[in-house]
């Protein structure tokens, strides 16, 4: 087997089965990454009490245009709390 590819233990499995996973999207037309981390952050920060769970970023470009896109997933962190 690869470095690249390890199977999923069934502990890891178990654990995900009763997973919610949420995701927003934020996008910057002018393609300045440090204004779309500061928008990031800004609402991570609104959300609250989360646990992040993936962050993807790309660079959209057509033409001449370039835009940053960045999206987050993540799950409320009171989810477990709410459920018992």
């Amino acid at each position: 087997m690869s470095e690249t590819h390890r199977p999923i233990s069934r502990d890891a499995i178990e654990r995900a089965r009763g997973w919610t996973c949420q995701q927003f999207a934020v996008s910057d037309s002018e393609a300045d990454v440090p204004r779309l981390l500061r928008k990031v952050a800004d609402a991570i920060e609104e959300l609250g009490d989360i646990d992040i769970l993936d962050v993807t970023f790309c660079l959209e470009v057509e033409g001449p245009e370039t835009e940053a896109k960045m999206a987050v997933y993540f799950s409320f962190s009171d989810v477990d709390e709410q459920s018992e």
